[in-house]
């Protein structure tokens, strides 16, 4: 079975509280109902993983932080495998985030998904402090819950196996291009619809 796994990540020196997970757990379901209605399938989506690094990793280091996080997953035994996707709320990264499929040089043994603090802030209704992270414009849409919802949604498919379509211009309607800040009012091409219904991740429902 191919699972797609939500973890919380915090560094050694801070916590989460239950409100953070809270938030966290209901934009995971946003998106996978998302994905649920627009293609008619589901995904085998699990919570429950929380990790506290036991590695100081600074913020916008994604090398070192994607590689500290399989590196202690697979000394913790979680299985690392083509069948298995962790996204992940990370604590810590400022602005940083990020997908990588099974495949990929570093991620040959899972998918890997990263959202960080500005994806949770907006997520708790800290706009402006995302507004100062991201370097954006007060009412900006992405700084907004919508908007850091499509990140979480556009990262996730990364996890996925879809690629930036960078050949869509700015401001056309797409999950995979710098319009996901529209979300949920985005669309994914044929052709990305097709992938992800051979990734073997989403089953048609009876």
């Amino acid at each position: 079975m191919k699972i797609v796994h939500q973890v919380l990540v915090y560094p050694k020196n801070d916590s989460l509280t239950v409100h953070e997970m809270e938030v966290a757990w209901q934009a995971m379901r946003r998106v996978y109902m998302w994905f649920w209605v627009y293609l008619e399938r589901t995904f085998e989506l699990r919570q429950g993983i929380i990790h506290k690094l036991t590695t100081q990793v600074l913020p916008a280091d994604k090398g070192g932080l994607t590689k500290t996080l399989l590196d202690e997953w697979k000394n913790r035994g979680l299985p690392l495998n083509e069948d298995t996707i962790y996204m992940c709320f990370v604590k810590g990264q400022g602005g940083y985030a990020g997908g990588y499929k099974v495949g990929t040089p570093m991620f040959s043994q899972a998918g890997l998904g990263v959202v960080s603090d500005a994806c949770w802030l907006a997520l708790l209704g800290k706009n402006q402090e995302v507004e100062k992270i991201l370097g954006v414009a007060q009412g900006s849409a992405i700084a907004s819950v919508n908007g850091q919802t499509g990140a979480l949604a556009h990262e996730l498919g990364h996890t996925f196996g879809l690629d930036d379509t960078n050949y869509y211009t700015w401001g056309q309607d797409y999950l995979m291009n710098g319009s996901y800040f529209w979300w949920p009012a985005v669309r994914l091409t044929d052709k990305e619809q097709k992938l992800l219904i051979s990734s073997g991740f989403f089953t048609k429902e009876s």
